[in-house]
């Protein structure tokens, strides 16, 4: 979360994350001052929840581009740490196929 430069990006905002997972203990122990929201969800929970989001972050998985696709959310599909968040790195549905 601190890698991808979230409070320079939305500075403005209140950010919260939400992680959808099926891996079982993740540690939030790192996440310090982050609102983070991490329960056990069915997937198709996890999907709605994510397409109702201001952006999405996520690995490069048909997961996170069907959340995507269903809220027209913008899309970044995490490659290189490094990547500075720009408006320019999120896709939307009609740039992602």
């Amino acid at each position: 979360m601190k890698e991808l430069a979230m409070l320079e990006r939305f500075r403005d905002k209140k950010i919260a994350f939400v992680i959808c997972t099926n891996e079982k203990n993740i540690s939030l122990s790192s996440a310090g001052n982050f609102t983070v929201y991490n329960e056990e969800r069915h997937f198709i929970e996890d999907m709605y929840l994510l397409s109702r989001c201001d952006h999405i972050i996520g690995p490069p998985s048909t997961f996170s581009i069907w959340a995507s696709f269903y809220g027209c959310t913008p899309l970044y599909m995490i490659g290189e740490l490094e990547t500075k968040i720009t408006d320019e790195i999120f896709k939307t549905n009609s740039k992602i196929y």
